[in-house]
């Protein structure tokens, strides 16, 4: 009997001690990936980190250094939040995604933002991805010059969700380093 409980005392100490590294590790893990990063949106992610339905990927640069990461809000992947960097730890490009449905149609296409930066942390431009209304859906693209001022706006329709041709729609606008609009071209054409 002596023996017995002895032997329970002994694997009792270990589970423990089996839980306590792998719980280390987990800290660690999520710890080195938060660390990696100087993206303040990192620390907003990591709260949710432990969710049950929410992943997180990454892939790495040969040097160790963080490529990509994409947090998804569920298994099916329809809320995401990508992340890409450079290999000097700067920020490529970032995007969030979603699912979207309207009252008239569901078309499970998504509603994103994403913003693309220089190797040197300045805003090159934007594209946003609008699907709220059947028939009316669109993309937007906004260049910006290195010193943060718009260049252009344009819009189209959006050909990714329907498979066709570019086409462009609304009005263009084009400016100058100073912001002063200095073109604008209108275009009604919706194939």
């Amino acid at each position: 009997m002596k023996y017995l409980y002895i032997i329970l005392v002994f694997i009792f100490f270990i589970q423990c001690k089996n839980k306590e590294i792998k719980s280390k590790s987990e800290i660690d893990s999520k710890k080195e990936i938060i660390e990696q990063s100087n993206i303040d949106t990192l620390d907003k992610a990591k709260d949710v980190l432990g969710k049950k339905k929410d992943t997180l990927s990454k892939t790495l640069y040969k040097n160790g250094m963080i490529k990509d990461l994409i947090l998804a809000k569920d298994s099916l992947g329809s809320k995401e939040l990508h992340l890409s960097f450079y290999e000097n730890n700067n920020l490529k490009y970032k995007g969030l995604q979603g699912n979207i449905s309207n009252k008239e149609i569901s078309t499970g296409a998504s509603l994103e933002t994403w913003f693309y930066y220089d190797i040197n942390k300045n805003l090159d431009s934007t594209i946003y991805y609008n699907n709220s209304v059947y028939g009316k859906d669109f993309i937007e693209k906004k260049r910006f010059y290195n010193n943060g001022t718009i260049k252009s706006i344009e819009r189209y329709n959006n050909y990714i969700l329907y498979e066709n041709e570019l086409d462009s729609i609304g009005e263009w606008k084009y400016y100058n380093k100073e912001g002063k609009l200095i073109k604008s071209k209108k275009y009604s054409s919706r194939k």
